[in-house]
């Protein structure tokens, strides 16, 4: 028994020996990109919003109603709002 799966073994029966670095700032940092991320898909939608609210036709009532945003999806203009929207929830899902 040598190497990680012994010092495993013997860090798991002497609990005064366990030193493990936390890497927190590289998780702090990693957790400030994700939030960057997700404000900038953030600021996407709300300007996909505000081009559905001033289109005409049914664009106008994608961002009040899903089953319209989801129906528009395979459209590669109509169906942007829908598809960010899933970006976004992935982010958030991501980020937890």
């Amino acid at each position: 028994m040598k190497g990680y799966n012994h010092l495993g073994a013997l860090v798991g029966t002497r609990h005064d020996l366990g030193a493990f670095r936390r890497f927190l700032p590289q998780r702090a940092r990693d957790l400030l990109l994700k939030q960057a991320e997700i404000i900038e898909l953030e600021a996407e939608m709300q300007r996909i919003y505000k081009r559905d609210d001033d289109s005409s036709g049914c664009r106008a009532t994608f961002s009040g109603w899903v089953s319209q945003a989801k129906e528009a999806q395979n459209d590669p203009s109509d169906g942007l709002q829908w598809r960010m929207a899933l970006e976004l929830r992935q982010a958030l899902k991501e980020h937890g």
